[in-house]
């Protein structure tokens, strides 16, 4: 008897379904049908062909997204996520197919996983995070600033444990002509930070800081995502809208409950988003087909003031879309079709993955990268030199819109 779909159907389905956006903001009941239909395509599947050898290595992966070899090159969170249930799959399949699992037990633990929010939103709302079970729950307060730190320690979110944006989240260099002011760290020492933190995969972490997850919150959460890991989000309005909306505070410094000696996998030697080069952003510049955003304000974009840099003025090519645009009259994200519809009009249908998004020193950039993985978008490159390595490389600069 005939199936249904043709093979290539069933690739367009699963691309489609397991799409970063789709899973976002399903409740229980909506995950197991999802469950339910993957099996019934993977059957489907079965039925044009699929052998037991393409579910092994990662070769799932490879012939229902890519037809063709992993390229780690062009790996993306997107792409590990279905790696992650390829991987799943293949875990309860001691058969040669995986139709002869216990479809219960095989539930009960996807159900678990969506539960402690592996497959949640990028952005969490205060009262959200209220309701949270605090056993499996780390919260990460990202407040930078000079008075970042002292600020924690006379008031932060009870349990709360504090990064430093200076010296955890970046490696700041002797002259920001190399790199800029907030450089990325090396892959391995961010994974010392988080091993400070006790944070593991069972974890369900959430970042917050003082302006709204405009600053270090987004930047933790890039770097957390880019890490391989998955399961991390940023308090909507920051820190004051969970103190209004009831949740406990606390004073001094916190200790890691659950401190990990060795946690960070060996397996990832760079970040796993994608990042853009000064080079690249000059290329991007002029190509039709690719954008530069800048997510500064219009003052600074149009070279009328600039407060920390030395240069005023944008990168000649780019476009200004400043951070600020992506939240409402009180400080809160954007829903999420909002941010869709924004950065879809903004993008005129030029790729996401053609797309760099910049600020001053690639910390608030983050902000957009997270609005529109928020929004459903793939995730652009980040400029982490930004304008503060562009502007003291000698190339050129515009001053005007």
């Amino acid at each position: 008897m005939e199936t249904p779909y043709k093979l290539d159907d069933v690739k367009n389905i699963l691309k489609e379904k397991l799409s970063y956006g789709y899973m976002k903001d399903m409740d229980v009941a909506s995950y197991e049908k999802f469950i339910v239909d993957l099996f019934s395509w993977l059957a489907i599947l079965k039925d044009q062909g699929l052998k037991k050898e393409d579910l092994d290595n990662g070769n799932f992966l490879n012939s229902i997204y890519y037809d063709q070899s992993y390229n780690f090159e062009t790996d993306t969170l997107f792409e590990r996520r279905f790696a992650d249930i390829a991987e799943e799959i293949v875990a309860f399949c001691p058969s040669p197919f995986f139709w002869d699992v216990d479809f219960d037990v095989y539930m009960k633990k996807w159900t678990r996983r969506f539960e402690e929010g592996y497959y949640a939103a990028s952005i969490i709302q205060a009262d959200e995070l209220i309701k949270l079970p605090k056993e499996n729950l780390i919260l990460i307060d990202a407040s930078a600033g000079a008075q970042g730190r002292e600020n924690y320690y006379k008031q932060h979110l009870a349990g709360a444990l504090y990064v430093d944006l200076d010296t955890e989240l970046a490696e700041i260099p002797a002259d920001p002509k190399n790199g800029g002011r907030h450089p990325l760290p090396t892959i391995e020492k961010f994974g010392q930070v988080l091993n400070r933190l006790g944070t593991a995969r069972r974890n369900r972490i959430v970042v917050y800081d003082d302006k709204n997850g405009a600053n270090a919150a987004a930047r933790f959460w890039w770097m957390y995502q880019a890490a391989s890991f998955a399961k991390v989000q940023v308090l909507n309005g920051g820190f004051q809208a969970a103190v209004d909306a009831g949740f406990p505070v606390c004073s001094g410094t916190e200790l890691p409950q659950h401190p990990i000696l060795d946690l960070f996998p060996n397996t990832y030697y760079r970040w796993q988003l994608p990042l853009a080069t000064i080079d690249d952003v000059e290329i991007a510049a002029t190509n039709k087909d690719a954008m530069v955003i800048d997510v500064r304000d219009a003052n600074r974009y149009n070279g009328l003031t600039e407060p920390i840099d030395l240069v005023a003025g944008h990168i000649p090519g780019a476009v200004n879309i400043p951070f600020s645009g992506n939240l409402d009259g009180d400080g809160l994200f954007l829903s999420a079709t909002a941010l869709r519809e924004k950065y879809t009009d903004a993008l005129a249908n030029i790729d996401p993955q053609n797309v760099i998004v910049h600020c001053g020193s690639g910390v608030t950039a983050c902000h957009t990268l997270l609005a529109m993985d928020y929004a459903g978008l793939p995730i652009p490159k980040l400029y982490v030199g930004s304008w503060s390595e562009w502007s003291r490389s000698g190339k050129k600069l515009a001053t005007s819109a």
